[in-house]
Formats: C-alpha cells, structure tokens, sequence
C-alpha cells in the first residue's frame, strides 16, 4: 500500500519533472557542444589562418613562395614560422617568432612582445643598391602609394628581441666568398600613443643593437615623436673596419685597419623632411691603403675627427688629425660650409697642409666653391684668399675652374687656374701671372683618340725687381698610365739669353721622369742682373752648355747632369785666365758629387809681371761647398809647376801646397819675378811652398837651383838694380869688376830663395861662376883693380843678390783668400 501510494504521488509530478529534466539535459548538450565546437575551432584556428586568412594578408608582398605556419594560438600566444621565396632563391627564413599579449592589451590594440629567433634575412647588391628581391627591369612608374606610414600604427608593439639573426649580403655578380654576413642580436622598447581613431601613432623608441661575423658593431638608438617633429639619436662602435671593407680582387685591393666610433643625431619633420642633424665621427688607429698610398691618422694618439652640422640645405663640417701618406706623410685638415639649392652646391672653409715642417712649411688657405649641374655637366670654381706656406711662400688668390661633361663613353674635362702671384719670401723670389689649363679625359686616350694640350704660363719670375725669365709649358695627358706628359721652355729675360728646354712625364703614382738641356749659348757674367751677380765675382766670358736627366719614383730621387764651359776667360784685375776648356759629370745627384779625373784646361794664366802658358787640372767636387783637385801642371818660363792634391772649401781661410819646379828658364823667371833686361840660358828646378790666406800670398823658403855641371850664360843689362841688391859689399873696384861681369857672366849653378817679408817678395840670388869673355882689370898685390893693359882677367866670382819686390806688383790677385773663396 506504501508503495503504491508513494508511487502514485510520483506519477502525480512527474510531467514537471520530465520537463526540467529534458531542459538541464539540452542544457548541458549546448553547453557541451559550444565547448566542443570552441576547442574544435582552437584546434583548428591556426590552420584555417594558414589556409585562408594569411595568403589574403600576405597576396601582395612580392615573392613567389610564401609560407606562414602558425605552431601556437591562443589567448597570450601566437608563434610560428615564416618562409619566404624568390623564385629558387630564399629571401627570409624565421624558423621562430612568437607574440605575446593579453586579451585586454588586444582590446587596446597592443601587443606586449614580438620575438625573432634564428630569423636569416638574405639581401642583394649590384654596387648601388641594396634590395630584398631584384629590381624590375623596366617599370620605373609608381601608383601613388607612398608606403607604410612610420607614424599611423594598426597595432602598438612594446617590445621587440631580435635573437640569432643573420642578414646575409650577396653580390650580384660574386660568389658566396663575397658574401658579406652580419650575426644580429638586439632590442626594442616602443612607445605608443592612443589617437581618437584607436590607431597608434610611436612616440619614441630605445633600441641596441649587436652584430658579428663580416662586421661586428654595438648600435644604440633612442627615438622620441613629439609636436615639433621627430629627434634620433643614433650611437655606433665598429672595432674593427677591416671587415667593413673587404679586399675584393687584385685590381681593387683595399686594406684597411682601425676602429670607428660614430654619434648621430637627426631632427625630422613626419620621418621625411630632414630639420637638422649633427654628425661625429672618430676614427683610432685607422688606415686605408691601395697602391702604395694610404690615408692615415696624423699621430697614434689623435683619431681622425669628422663633424657635421646642418640640415638639407646647409653643411657645417670640419675634418681634423687625417693624413695622406705617399712618399711623405702629409697632413690635412679642413672647416667650411658647405650649401645646396637647386642644382647649385656651394662650399666656403678653410684648409691646412703640412708635408714636413723641415722641408714644406704648414700652408694654409681659404677657399670658395660653387657646382653647378645641368643634366651631365658639371663645373666646379673654386676660390682661395692669399695663401701663406709657413713663413717661406706665399701667394695671391688662387682661382681653380673644374669642368666635367659626363656620357656612357666616360669624362671629358679641363682644369683651368690662375694667381697673380707665387712668392718665395726668403729670397723674394716671384712668379708673376701664373696661368694652367689642363684638359683630361677617362678613359685615357689612345691612338684613336689623340690628347688634347694643356698649357702652364709665367709672364715673369723676378728677384725682387729683377726682372730674370719667362716660363711656359705643354701639358698632355698620357695614354696607358694616368700620368701628364709636358714640355716646357725657361728663357731668361737679360742680355744673357739662355733658353732652357724640358721634358719628361710625371704618373699619378709619383714616377716622375725629367730631361732638360741647355744648348750652346754665349755667357758673360757682366750681363747679369745684380741679384745674380755676387760681390767681388770676376768677369767671367765663355760658352756653356748642359744637359741634366733625371727620374724620382717613390723611394729617391736619382739623377745625373753635364755641363760644359768652353773659350772661356776669367778677369779679376789684372789677373787673367783664358782658353778655359772644362766638362763636369754629376752622375748621382741630388748629391754634388762629380765623378772623379774630371779635366779643365786653360791656355794661359797672367797676373801682374808673372805670365804662365798652358795649364791642366784633374779634379772632382766632393759636395756643393768643396772641390778636391787631384792633381796638375801648369807650363812656366819654359817648364813647368806640378801641384799634388789639395782640397778647397767654402768655409777654409787659408790655402797651402807646394809648388813642384821642373826646368824653369832661369832669366824668364827673373824677368817675371821684376829682375829687368835679364836674358841668357839656363834651367832651375825645386819647390815653392806658398799659402794664401787673410794675410795675402805667402812664399815660404821657396828654393829653385840649377842642375850641377849644367851652366850657362847670363846677362844683365840692369845693373843699377843689381847694384841695389848687393848693398853689402863695399864700393870698390871689385864691385866695379863684379858689376860688369854680370852683364856677360858664365855661371857654373846658381839659387834662388824666395820668402815674404810684410808685402814684399825676397828673392835671393846665388851666382857662381866667371866672366864670359875677360875684362879690362888686373891685379896689384893681389887685389882686382881697373886696368887697360893687358889681355884682362876672367876672375871667378860667387854673389849673393837680394830683390825686394812688393808683391802686389807681382801678383794682382786681390788680398783675401777667404773673401774670394766666399763668393764662388
């Protein structure tokens, strides 16, 4: 009964119950099958995003194969790959990226990181230009599109982590040994503000930066957007240059080496219009070298130091501590301005040049410069102020004209310039109206294509107001090497006309080749300007003739010259040297070094009462300021003087040798010597030594005698001045006898003595011998007296004569060895 009861009251609700029942079980269907359809949808959004969402997003981007693949997708996460293809080249391979976010940042429209992990990016270049997929081959036109706004964002990133990457540069024409890899690790931190729209518009970003394999640098940036425009400061460290710049090919060799530290910051208007920038660039231990010329820092601890200032209009800029190193070190540095507009670039600054402080003073100049560029013209002015080289040169303005005409065949042009003056301050030595054209072209020309000529022009080169020479040159430019033929011509500008002819080459790394001859050209020193005539030079007449070769490469200077003087005279006074013949060959200069056995003649030698004949000298220069004669011989009164070696020197102010007799006539010399009316036969020999300083010319125990057994006769026609040499012996008839003995006297030997006393030549005269014929005296008790009678006597007699003979009357050769030898 219970049951049934309890039954029967089931039954009663049961229609209730089944409804609820139906409705929590259809309920927990739905609920159970949302659930079901969002995990199917989990499960399979990536895949549909793969299938049809990303190839819509990503039609238009220009590759042939575009791979995306979603590996994760959810609520905080999206991570996948990326692959992308140029027909069989790839250009991008991410294996990894992966976006962080939160639901409410996707609300906000944020992501909160994007990660690239291992991501290889591969870049081409032809030279010019670097590209993701080639150019196209002809289509230069645009759509209007003016690209990804970098100000108007869809979706704000904070923060993006760039790990492992490698961004690979392939030459288009190379192969993979010329690829140039860069390893990329780095970091982003961006900042976004919110516009009305919701779009997201960066107001700043911090980011650094590292690289490594081809080129390893360290980069900072920090970027900040406001109202008045965009500021980028940019900072870089590459340690080693080396790799920026790699050798490439024996024809381009480039060695680089040093460390580059580089601060930039740029102001911009909507990341398109440049406001302003500053530029500083330091370069330590830096070197860049190709074909033997590098450019360098000026000392190891001074970097090279650009700067640049400005904005897209106008460039401050100063370069400091940079060298050009060739055969010297040459250091440079620079500050100007320089301006654009149009098609007009102008630059206004000054620079510095110092090769060697001991050689080429600093110099220093302002200049101007103006390009102007119509279509494939160009032409270049530039224009200096006076310029001084330390305080040795100096010159006018200096005026330079650059044209260039530019096609697919290559460059024509000319340089033109010109300066009113070069000046040597030292000596005041000027070029006046200095002029040069110069027209070039590249490729070089060739037979077909013939050199067109340049000239170089010097209305005048003067010394002081001495007007000397006038200069002109033709300039071509040679086929093959880079390099400048010319030919030039200096003709002097007094009555010596003299023309002197060049010509040579010079190439562009440095060999320079130079021949210059002087033909045959009369020469006389008297119609020399005064400049070029020094104080107390003797009149010197004759022929000269030169010829000089010379060659520098970047080692030394190697040259050699001749020069020749014929016919020629030397007159000082009344000391005269004629028939001068003499060759000199310089074969190693610059050094003043003759080759040694060098030979001058000369037809005769006269000074005062003393007259020489032929003479001939073997000698060679040691340096510009001495002369070593090896030897010589000069002919005198029948015989001749031989001197050994003796070196001269600019700086010496005293000169000593020994004079070597051989068959002197002995009455020849004692007429030169001031004996008069002395003739008769007979030779002497022996040595003279003499010195010739402030003093004047010393004869120092000078001794000539005669050859024993070798005799002769003599006669003396002036016996009054015999008479005064033998003040010694008393008036008497031996005197008488002694007298006229003299005026025909047969001699067994005789001596000569020469000395200086003060300003006077003693020359002492020993006589033995005998009359030559008897005369009118006789004895009585045993002394010689005057007699008529008889046959006469022919008493031996021996008698020592003195001369005093003052020296200047014997030699006018001027008092001062030293002053003579300062002036030659």
């Amino acid at each position: 009964m219970p049951l049934t009861v309890m039954s029967a009251s089931i039954r009663q609700h049961s229609p209730t119950t089944d409804i609820m029942n139906k409705r929590s079980t259809n309920l927990i269907w739905l609920i159970g099958s949302l659930a079901l359809a969002a995990v199917c949808l989990y499960l399979l959004l990536p895949l549909l995003c793969e299938k049809y969402v990303l190839p819509q997003l990503t039609r238009s981007l220009p590759f042939s194969i575009r791979t995306i693949t979603l590996s994760t997708l959810s609520p905080t996460t999206i991570s996948g790959t990326v692959e992308l293809h140029q027909q069989d080249r790839e250009v991008l391979s991410l294996p990894r990226f992966e976006l962080n976010y939160t639901l409410s940042s996707l609300k906000n429209r944020e992501i909160d990181s994007l990660l690239l992990e291992s991501v290889t990016l591969n870049l081409e270049t032809d030279g010019d230009t670097i590209y993701l997929t080639p150019p196209p081959a002809v289509s230069h036109q645009r759509d209007g599109h003016s690209g990804i706004s970098l100000s108007a964002w869809p979706l704000a990133v904070r923060t993006v982590k760039i790990k492992n990457g490698v961004i690979i540069l392939h030459s288009k024409d190379g192969g993979a040994e010329n690829a140039i890899t860069l390893l990329l690790n780095g970091s982003a931190a961006l900042d976004f503000a919110t516009m009305a729209d919701g779009s997201k518009v960066l107001r700043s970003i911090s980011a650094t930066v590292q690289t490594g394999g081809n080129t390893a640098l360290t980069a900072r940036l920090e970027a900040n957007s406001n109202e008045g425009g965009e500021n980028i400061d940019i900072a870089a460290t590459i340690p080693n240059l080396a790799q920026l710049l790699p050798r490439r090919g024996a024809a381009g060799n480039v060695d680089t080496e040093g460390s580059l530290d580089l601060t930039l910051n740029l102001r911009l208007h909507n990341f398109r219009q440049l406001v302003s920038f500053q530029l500083s660039a330091l370069l330590d231990n830096f070197r860049l070298s190709s074909h033997g010329t590098s450019i360098t820092q000026q000392s190891p601890e001074n970097p090279v130091t650009i700067r640049l200032t400005g904005d897209s209009k106008k460039i401050d800029y100063s370069l400091t501590n940079l060298a050009l190193a060739t055969v010297r070190q040459i250091d440079l540095a620079s500050d100007g301005t320089i301006t654009v507009q149009d098609q007009t670039t102008a630059a206004a600054g000054s620079v510095t040049v110092t090769v060697n402080e001991e050689v080429v003073p600093t110099f220093a100049a302002d200049y101007t410069a103006t390009i102007d560029r119509k279509g494939s013209s160009i032409d270049l002015a530039v224009t200096t102020g006076p310029m001084t080289v330390g305080n040795r040169f100096s010159s006018g303005p200096v005026t330079v004209h650059t044209f260039l005409d530019m096609n697919q065949t290559g460059v024509r042009g000319r340089i033109e310039g010109s300066t009113p003056a070069l000046t040597e301050l030292q000596r005041d030595l000027r070029a006046s109206g200095v002029a040069f054209t110069f027209p070039f072209q590249f490729p070089p020309p060739s037979a077909k294509s013939p050199p067109r000529a340049g000239t170089v022009t010097v209305d005048n080169l003067s010394l002081g107001n001495t007007s000397l020479a006038t200069f002109s040159s033709t300039l071509t430019q040679l086929s093959g090497e880079p390099g400048i033929g010319f030919q030039s011509t200096l003709t002097s500008d007094f009555d010596n006309r003299m023309t002197v002819n060049c010509n040579g080459e010079a190439l562009l790394n440095f060999p320079l080749k130079l021949s210059c001859t002087l033909p045959a050209t009369p020469f006389d020193s008297s119609l020399l300007p005064p400049p070029l005539l020094p104080p107390g030079i003797p009149r010197i007449t004759g022929t000269i003739e030169a010829a000089v070769d010379a060659e520098h490469d970047t080692s030394a200077l190697r040259a050699e010259a001749t020069v020749s003087f014929y016919g020629g005279t030397v007159i000082k006074g009344d000391t005269v040297l004629s028939g001068i013949d003499v060759k000199v060959s310089f074969p190693d200069l610059p050094k003043f070094r003759s080759a040694p056995g060098q030979i001058c003649t000369i037809g005769n030698i006269s000074s005062g009462t003393i007259d020489m004949g032929g003479a001939i000298f073997s000698f060679r220069t040691e340096d510009a300021n001495s002369l070593f004669i090896e030897k010589g011989q000069v002919s005198w009164c029948g015989g001749k003087v031989e001197l050994g070696s003796l070196l001269l020197t600019r700086d010496m102010d005293r000169l000593s040798t020994t004079l070597y007799c051989d068959r002197l006539g002995f009455t020849d010399l004692l007429s030169q010597f001031g004996v008069e009316e002395t003739e008769g036969e007979g030779a002497l020999n022996g040595k003279i030594p003499i010195s010739w300083g402030k003093e004047g010319l010393v004869f120092d125990d000078g001794f000539l005698f005669s050859t024993p057994g070798d005799g002769g006769i003599v006669k003396f026609g002036n016996t009054r001045q015999l008479q005064q040499g033998m003040a010694g012996m008393n008036q008497s008839a031996y005197l008488d006898y002694s007298l006229m003995a003299l005026e025909n006297f047969a001699y067994n030997w005789t001596r000569l003595k020469l000395n200086t006393i003060d300003d006077n030549l003693l020359l002492t005269m020993e006589l033995d011998g005998k009359p030559a014929a008897p005369l009118p005296f006789g004895y009585n008790k045993g002394r010689i007296v005057a007699s008529s009678r008889g046959p006469g006597i022919q008493h031996p007699i021996r008698l020592d004569v003195n001369f005093t003979v003052p020296l200047r009357d014997l030699f006018r050769y001027g008092k001062n060895f030293q002053s003579l030898m300062e002036n030659m």
